[in-house]
């Protein structure tokens, strides 16, 4: 579980989460390679992905982008909550949604992580408890991040 909240509004400090130590029976982590320059990351990434939700029908999933040190610890770029509701259990659904905009420069030897989640208190759950989602990447519509960097 990651939490987001209104505490970088009120310290003026970045979400962090140390990436190694999310919990994978919720989420699940992708990330780039070392970037062997600085990047610059301007407006609003794109997230493609098909969730495929358990018995319930119902799921809510949270993306966030961390800017990932070599320690492993991830500074919060954006992140965005998407919820399926009256879905079909069991029927796979292609969810695009995209990030609210950002400008964030990302440092040589850092890399980007993606974690997708299932469970965080500031988004109200739409699925049971120990309900469970599946995410895939079908060829006939391939999951993926777009970044717009610069």
């Amino acid at each position: 579980m990651l939490l987001t909240s209104g505490a970088e509004a009120i310290t003026g400090e970045p979400i962090t989460a140390w990436i190694p130590a999310v919990d994978r029976w919720n989420a699940a982590v992708w990330q780039s390679e070392w970037l062997t320059s600085p990047r610059r990351v301007r407006g609003a990434p794109h997230l493609r992905l098909t969730v495929t939700p358990g018995s319930s029908g119902q799921t809510t999933v949270i993306a966030y982008l961390y800017d990932t040190d070599w320690t492993g610890m991830g500074s919060i770029v954006t992140h965005v909550a998407v919820t399926l509701r009256d879905a079909v259990a069991g029927q796979p659904y292609a969810v695009d949604a995209d990030f609210p905009a950002t400008a964030y420069d990302i440092p040589s030897g850092h890399r980007l992580s993606l974690v997708i989640d299932t469970v965080d208190p500031l988004y109200a759950d739409k699925a049971p408890r120990f309900s469970s989602v599946k995410f895939s990447s079908p060829s006939s519509s391939p999951s993926y991040v777009s970044l717009p960097l610069k």
